[in-house]
């Protein structure tokens, strides 16, 4: 398992835009605004890449993602931020191996490695975190 950042990597952002519109279409356009964002941002958005595979799977893909941004245009607590936001694990790798945990340690480590100390989350996926 790897998690890659779009950061300085067009092709990568353009890989995983592919990947969110063919499993996630409905935030398609909000997730590919910030990942092309990502490539030059500074701090903010940033957009990483899960990429692994089931155990003896020889090829690497993408099997998520999540971005980090100032603020979630999805809540009306604009006096909150960062915000870990479009945390998508495919269905085919949900459960055992949890991909899901380790995308939410990653970008929490990241914003760990900018100066925070507490990251919001919004969701309507009750019992998913």
């Amino acid at each position: 398992m790897k998690i890659l950042s779009v950061k300085n990597d067009s092709d990568l952002c353009e890989k995983v835009k592919a990947y969110c519109r063919e499993n996630w279409g409905k935030v398609y356009d909000s997730f590919a605004g910030n990942a092309d964002k990502s490539v030059a941002a500074e701090r903010f958005p940033q957009t990483w890449v899960l990429y692994g595979g089931h155990s003896g799977d020889r090829q690497q893909r993408i099997i998520g993602f999540y971005q980090l941004d100032k603020q979630d245009h999805l809540t009306i607590h604009t006096s909150l931020s960062p915000f870990i936001t479009t945390l998508f694990v495919d269905p085919a790798f949900r459960g055992g191996e949890l991909y899901g945990k380790a995308l939410l340690d990653h970008a929490r480590e990241m914003l760990g490695q900018m100066g925070y100390d507490t990251a919001y989350l919004t969701t309507d996926l009750i019992g998913y975190y």
